[in-house]
């Protein structure tokens, strides 16, 4: 199968206090915690194209700044028709009040 655009893999997900899931183009919430969910992900929205995943940093945090002060997951991704990118994962509690649980953002980097 051929690789669809990479750029479909970027997304923005809330949870809400109420248990009210949302997401863009209503696809749901999504959770990547490891390298095996982030395949699956891949797989399901551009097909079984990924040759290679490396973590290059986990959990990496960046406390003193107040518009991004989630935790960031970053993986490297090469697909078997040799194109390779980064995934960065941002996640975690927003630090405003509101009815926001917990926000997963997926960012594509081309090299």
């Amino acid at each position: 199968m051929k690789a669809k655009g990479i750029s479909i893999l970027n997304g923005y997900w809330h949870s809400y206090s109420s248990g009210i899931m949302s997401g863009k183009k209503d696809d749901g919430y999504i959770s990547i915690k490891n390298i095996e969910e982030m395949q699956s992900y891949i797989t399901t929205k551009i097909g079984n194209v990924v040759s290679k995943i490396n973590i290059v940093e986990k959990g990496k945090q960046y406390p003193y700044n107040r518009n991004n002060p989630y935790s960031h997951d970053i993986y490297y991704v090469e697909l078997t028709d040799g194109k390779t990118f980064n995934i960065t994962r941002i996640y975690g509690r927003p630090n405003w009040s509101g009815n926001v649980d917990y926000i997963e953002q997926i960012e594509v980097t081309n090299h």
